[in-house]
């Protein structure tokens, strides 16, 4: 698996069948941005894969750090998931990406500011939707970049993962969203997650007390 992803991810974006779903909406230079960003997604995920295989091949391994790895694993490869739905459309696959390029300026506006530079690529994701066809909504605050784009917001990490851990045909189903949130609270050290689980015990109404 670790050994034919890259390469099959590589030929989906560069070099896809013109019959095939990438072929027919990529050959478009907008809608190759979401391509492009979902590939980018896969691909961390794959190296972050690389690490845990690489890790469980070695003697001593600490199992318990592997889940930060896999946590951030699940979330590009649930955002990729976000943008290759192939129940989407042409033009919510575009809007998609723009929403995508959203967050990448915004993220790029907080470690060097240049506000010239952000008012055009603000006006060139407009156009785009303008030129598409694809509604954007709304302004936020400091830029001239939309809130929505094709009806849509772009959802939050921790909304995508459990969506793709409880999605039809997984065994997740109403754990899933405890699953990821323990993955996050291990992330970011919270102590319960280091607690031996079996002191957990139900209460009279039901809910859980360690």
């Amino acid at each position: 698996y670790m050994n034919s992803s890259p390469g099959f991810v590589d030929q989906c974006i560069n070099a896809p069948s013109p019959d095939s779903a990438f072929g027919q909406e990529f050959s478009d230079e907008s809608a190759l941005t979401t391509g492009s960003a979902a590939a980018a997604y896969l691909n961390v995920a794959l190296q972050h894969l690389g690490l845990v295989h690489v890790a469980l091949s070695a003697d001593g391994v600490v199992l318990l750090p592997l889940v930060n790895v896999l946590r951030a694993a699940l979330e590009a490869s649930s955002r990729a998931h976000w943008l290759l739905d192939p129940s989407l459309d042409k033009k919510k696959r575009i809007a998609r990406g723009l929403l995508e390029r959203i967050a990448a300026l915004e993220s790029q506006q907080r470690v060097h500011a240049d506000p010239d530079h952000l008012r055009r690529r603000a006006a060139d994701i407009r156009d785009t939707a303008l030129r598409h066809g694809i509604s954007v909504q709304g302004q936020r605050t400091g830029s001239n970049l939309p809130r929505k784009v094709g009806g849509e917001s772009r959802p939050d990490a921790s909304s995508l993962a459990a969506a793709v851990l409880s999605a039809p045909g997984k065994r997740g189903g109403s754990s899933a969203g405890w699953l990821y949130g323990w993955m996050s609270a291990y992330a970011h050290s919270a102590l319960w997650t280091s607690l031996d689980m079996r002191t957990v015990r139900k209460t009279e109404d039901g809910s859980n007390q360690i």
